[in-house]
């Protein structure tokens, strides 16, 4: 099997590699429930039900969590709290919300601690907002975070706090704009442009928009190749993202990747787009997203939201992503660009009774009837089909044993999955194990 990456300066052909990290059959567990579903604690701390996404990252000994449309209480401190946010207030621009966590030993399910609101519901969860908007409006224009506009992913470099946002959902704007003939509000749409954002108020979740991190050469147009994605520090100084496009039907992308040095983050400059690899096997990038191509195709394309992180222990980095109704895919390589190894199922959609995972332990399966005996199948609107999607790592949870001489490398990392009814996120846990270190022949008078 092959995958043809083509550009106009370096076509070339990339080899799958053999699969040199793979996945412990069984080892996927359910760990906690993170927001929504049987976590109540968020309802009484900050008027939250549940949220969206959840992806983290560490700054220092603290984890920041970045959650997309969060679900608010009808009311909060005997004020009214729905009422106060989108869609209910046809005048607010979001409805996201961001939580800290101390770095605890992995398993043991956080404790979240929401930024709070100072107004209007002073003590409910507070929504980031990011001004000015740095694409097309003007001036002190906040960046719109409504329906399907979130947060998205997040780091901390030098010192300084980046987050990305997914923005320019046509539905939502065409609803603001009260236009006749609008989609109906059924349909929530889905984000077509990313903005790079710095944290300048930690007590208001003020972010100042930065740059487009990615766009379309239109407004709510196709093109841009960044929308969901995922941020990491990798070798050479650079920060790497990977993505997936906007303006598809929901988890129908491809991945894709681009580079910036970290020194320059808050500035956009050297923003460049994976093009294929040369003949010599070097990765090529170029500036202007318009020349940047797929790491590689999945038959059909199924994604929609991905986590990356390098795994020190097995030595490679590690994509997960949600494929259709498949469930939770993982790709392996030992660079940025890849070459990524074939994919391996580590979750599945299908109710697993002795790691209580899948449908009807966790999410909501609409007939009940294909559940095993005892499972839960948790509460929820009867006529949604649970789902999972966006399975993001949980930072600093990886472990794992460094290889050995004939014992190869392990490793178990956490992740989050978003499972839609019931309308809130778990943590799951897997394990991998890299390939086994042999013991070198002994040649020569120092083997006697």
């Amino acid at each position: 099997m092959v995958l043809v990456a083509v550009t106009a300066a370096a076509p070339v052909t990339q080899l799958v590699p053999p699969m040199t990290v793979t996945y412990v059959p069984q080892s996927t567990r359910f760990v906690c429930w993170l927001t929504g579903g049987r976590e109540v604690a968020t309802r009484a701390s900050a008027g939250l039900v549940g949220a969206d996404l959840g992806y983290s990252f560490q700054a220092g000994r603290q984890v920041w969590w970045l959650f997309g449309d969060s679900l608010p209480t009808l009311r909060f401190a005997g004020k009214p709290n729905a009422e106060s946010r989108w869609p209910f207030d046809q005048n607010a621009n979001g409805n996201d919300s961001v939580a800290i966590s101390d770095l605890t030993a992995p398993g043991i399910c956080p404790v979240l601690r929401f930024v709070k609101e100072l107004r209007p519901v002073p003590g409910a969860y507070a929504d980031p907002w990011v001004t000015p908007d740095p694409g097309y409006a003007a001036g002190s224009s906040q960046v719109s975070l409504r329906t399907n506009e979130t947060p998205v992913a997040g780091l901390v470099v030098r010192g300084h706090l980046y987050a990305t946002f997914s923005t320019d959902n046509p539905v939502d704007a065409c609803q603001v704009a009260r236009k006749p003939n609008c989609t109906p509000r059924k349909y929530l749409g889905h984000s077509t442009r990313a903005v790079m954002g710095e944290l300048v108020d930690a007590r208001t979740l003020e972010f100042r928009g930065l740059y487009n991190l990615s766009a379309p050469t239109t407004r709510y147009g196709s093109g841009a190749k960044l929308v969901s994605n995922a941020m990491a520090l990798g070798a050479g100084g650079y920060v790497y993202i990977w993505g997936v496009e906007g303006d598809l039907d929901y988890g129908k992308s491809a991945p894709y990747l681009a580079r910036i040095p970290a020194a320059t983050i808050s500035t956009g400059r050297g923003l460049e787009f994976f093009d294929g690899v040369s003949f010599s096997g070097r990765p090529v990038f170029a500036a202007g997203e318009r020349n940047a191509v797929a790491l590689f195709h999945d038959d059909p394309d199924c994604m929609s939201h991905l986590g990356v992180q390098y795994n020190p222990f097995v030595r490679e980095w590690i994509m997960l992503y949600n494929c259709g109704g498949k469930g939770v895919e993982m790709r392996s390589a030992q660079q940025p660009w890849g070459t990524w190894s074939k994919p391996q199922l580590i979750f599945s959609l299908a109710p697993n009774r002795t790691a209580r995972t899948g449908y009807c332990y966790f999410m909501h399966e609409v007939s009940g009837t294909d559940c095993p005996p005892g499972a839960p199948n948790p509460p929820a609107d009867s006529s949604v089909q649970g789902a999972a999607y966006a399975p993001y790592f949980v930072a600093g949870w990886t472990t794992g044993t460094y290889a050995r001489t004939d014992f190869p490398a392990s490793s178990t990392f956490y992740y989050t999955i978003s499972t839609f009814s019931p309308y809130g996120e778990v943590i799951v846990r897997s394990t991998i194990r890299g390939p086994i270190v042999r013991r070198l022949p002994c040649r020569g008078i120092k083997c006697a």
